[in-house]
C-alpha cells in the first residue's frame, strides 16, 4: 500500500531525487512518475491542498490511504524522498473511475481512449492483421527481407531501435539493473538472441579518489537466426548523487562483430 507521510514536512536535507520537486512546482493536471509508481495532481487549492491518483508501473491503479492526500508538502517529500520526476513518455492506465475503461497518460496530461465494444475491436484487428499479412508477402516476393544480409547491417538495426525507445538517453532509477529487460526486450523484438554476464562483478571505472566503481559492465553476445554472432557490452554508469552514485544510472550499448 502506498502510504504518503502524515505531518506536514517538507525537509530538504532528506531527499534522494537528483532535481528536487518543489511545493509550487506542483500544478493541477501534472504527471510525476518514478517508473514503479505514476501520480496524476487531479486537485489543487488556492492553500496548498491536493488530491491525486496513483496507478503502479502495469497501470494499474493503486488504493491507497487517502487520509493525507491533501498536504502538499508531505507530498513533495514522498515525491523527492521517491525519486519522482515530472512524466516524460506515454503510458496506459486503467480508469480508476471505470476500470472497464482505458487512459493515457502523457508529458501533456491524460487523454482518454475511445472504448469499442468487441465486434468492433475484433473487427480492426482482423483490418490489421490482413494489411500486415499482404505486406509480409509482398516484401518476400519483391525479395525483401527484415533481418540485414551484412553483419554491420544488423547491428545498425539493433543501434536504431535502441535510439528509437531511448535507452541511451534514458536515466533508470531501480536497484535491479532493469534496463537490461529494456534491451533484451527491444533486441528480441527484432529477431535477435541476447546472452549476457559479468566478468570478475562486472564493476568497472574505479574514481580516482574514492576509488570507488562508476560503472558496471554487461558482457553480451547477440545470436541472429543464422548463427552469425554480435559481441559488446551494455554499461550501466553511475549518474546519482555524490554519497550513493548508484542511486539512477544511464547506460550505452557497444557491439562489433563476434563472427
Amino acid at each position: 500500500m502506498l502510504k504518503i507521510p502524515e505531518l506536514p514536512i517538507y525537509n530538504t536535507e532528506k531527499y534522494t531525487n537528483f532535481n528536487p520537486i518543489s511545493p509550487d512546482d506542483i500544478k493541477q493536471g501534472q504527471i510525476y512518475t518514478n517508473d514503479e509508481l505514476f501520480i496524476y495532481v487531479t486537485y489543487l487549492s488556492n492553500n496548498k491542498t491536493a488530491n491525486y491518483v496513483p496507478w503502479n508501473g502495469d497501470g494499474e491503479y493503486v488504493r491507497i490511504d487517502m487520509s493525507s492526500s491533501d498536504n502538499i508538502y508531505a507530498i513533495v517529500t514522498f515525491l523527492n524522498n521517491n525519486n519522482f520526476r515530472p512524466l516524460d513518455y506515454d503510458l496506459e492506465v486503467v480508469d480508476p473511475y471505470n476500470t472497464d475503461r482505458r487512459l493515457l497518460l502523457t508529458p501533456n496530461g491524460i487523454k482518454k481512449i475511445e472504448s469499442a465494444n468487441e465486434s468492433v475491436v475484433k473487427a480492426k484487428l482482423a483490418k490489421v492483421i490482413k494489411e500486415h499479412t499482404k505486406k509480409i508477402l509482398k516484401e518476400t516476393i519483391d525479395g525483401g527481407h527484415r533481418m540485414p544480409k551484412s553483419i554491420q547491417g544488423r547491428m545498425n538495426q539493433i543501434y536504431r531501435a535502441v535510439n528509437k525507445y531511448g535507452l541511451s538517453s534514458k536515466k533508470f532509477y531501480d536497484d535491479y539493473w532493469n534496463a537490461l529487460n529494456l534491451y533484451d526486450k527491444v533486441i528480441s523484438d527484432l529477431g535477435y538472441e541476447l546472452s549476457y554476464w559479468c566478468e570478475n562483478g562486472g564493476y568497472c571505472d574505479y574514481d580516482e579518489y574514492t576509488h570507488m566503481p562508476m560503472s558496471k559492465q554487461y558482457e553480451i553476445v547477440i545470436t541472429c537466426e543464422d548463427g552469425v554472432e554480435i559481441g559488446g557490452y551494455i554499461k550501466m554508469m553511475a549518474a546519482g548523487t555524490v554519497e550513493d552514485p548508484f542511486d539512477a544510472y544511464d547506460t550505452c550499448m557497444v557491439l562489433w562483430p563476434r563472427r
